[in-house]
């Protein structure tokens, strides 16, 4: 993202510009809220391991 600032406003404005931006909210998928949710059964090498081999 980009914000041009002009030289001619005040700190108090420039403050306002920057917290308007951070304070946007991202759009799209938001990965975090899915760690640690899914439960394995088996080492994750193992199971890459054995998925790998299904192809010779």
């Amino acid at each position: 993202m980009v914000v041009v600032l002009n030289k001619k406003l005040s700190k108090k404005e420039i403050d306002a510009v920057i917290k308007k931006t951070v304070s946007k909210k991202k759009k799209g998928f938001d990965p975090d809220k899915y760690v640690g949710k899914v439960k394995w059964n088996e080492d994750a090498v193992s199971y890459q391991k054995e998925v790998r081999n299904e192809w010779d």
